[in-house]
């Protein structure tokens, strides 16, 4: 049994050198970088070194009785072509599909990147909006509009940048863009919010849920009677339920509306897909989203 094994040991140990001399040097260096003559040299080095080992293993095998039977330098050089034919083009196909991987991988980072660049711009540009409104009017809401404003971009300033955060960070997020909102509202206008709270180890994209929220009070009816805005948020069975309604305001406030949902179902096809639905709907002059993504 002892025999079989360094057989095996000594014989195969060539073979598996070549392989990872290739992937992980000679496809990346060269291969990757359009020099082929160099690559193909080297490979043909390699059959070379190939050769050699298994001439100079099997012969040694013989020469301890570890063998029965001696191999010509032939019959190696022909034993070292069918693991070259064998090794070379598997490693290589195997490093091509990781490489392409680790490049698609890099690219939804940058582009993720990007849109969350998009969103605080955009969101700045909204509430700035906003905070022009109540200047106007001269309003002694104006002071604790930019206090609380300040607290949101904290948290855009400070968890933005990350991967995912705490479900209820985010929930905060919202309560305080909530809260923000509130100042140039009348102080009857009807917020509902249905926020379950335990949903404390549950993580998120950061600043994934503030689309539905700002579109909402954006583009809602937040100056009738008849405007409302309701929000539902809930996590069972690692299922993220979200969903609100607003009274639609027939009137185009400007030229980006489309900015922040666009943002938001792209960020869904890379971040979870697969993973979510959303559905986006308008009936009887109420417009309502939701949103699933299976965590």
């Amino acid at each position: 049994m002892l025999d079989v094994i360094i057989n095996y040991l000594c014989v195969y140990v060539g073979p598996i050198v070549v392989f990872y001399i290739n992937y992980h040097l000679l496809v990346p260096t060269l291969l990757l970088a359009k020099k082929f003559l160099r690559y193909f040299l080297l490979v043909l080095a390699l059959l070379g070194f190939l050769t050699i080992y298994q001439y100079g293993v099997r012969n040694f095998l013989f020469l301890f009785h570890y063998t029965n039977r001696s191999v010509s330098a032939v019959a190696c050089f022909e034993i070292a072509i069918f693991f070259m034919v064998l090794l070379i083009p598997l490693g290589s196909l195997i490093r091509f599909i990781a490489e392409w991987f680790d490049k698609k991988k890099e690219r939804i980072q940058m582009e993720l990147s990007l849109l969350k660049f998009q969103i605080s711009p955009h969101f700045l540009f909204n509430t700035l909006n906003n905070m022009y409104y109540l200047a106007q009017q001269n309003s002694p809401d104006t002071a604790n509009f930019i206090l609380k404003l300040s607290n949101i971009m904290r948290y855009m300033l400070k968890e933005s940048s990350m991967d995912k955060v705490l479900l209820e960070k985010e929930v905060n997020f919202i309560k305080e863009f909530i809260e923000l909102q509130k100042l140039r509202l009348k102080s009857s206008f009807p917020i509902k919010m249905n926020i379950e709270e335990n949903s404390s180890n549950i993580e998120v994209s950061p600043m994934l849920l503030i689309s539905f929220i700002e579109n909402a009070f954006k583009h809602g009816d937040t100056y009738t009677d008849k405007g409302f805005i309701t929000v539902t948020l809930e996590v069972k069975e690692n299922v993220l339920y979200y969903k609100t309604e607003n009274r639609i305001a027939y009137i185009q406030k400007d030229d980006i509306s489309g900015i922040g949902m666009n943002n938001l179902k792209r960020r869904l096809e890379l971040l979870y897909p697969s993973r979510h639905k959303l559905n986006i709907k308008e009936q009887d002059s109420v417009y309502t989203a939701e949103l699933t993504i299976w965590l």
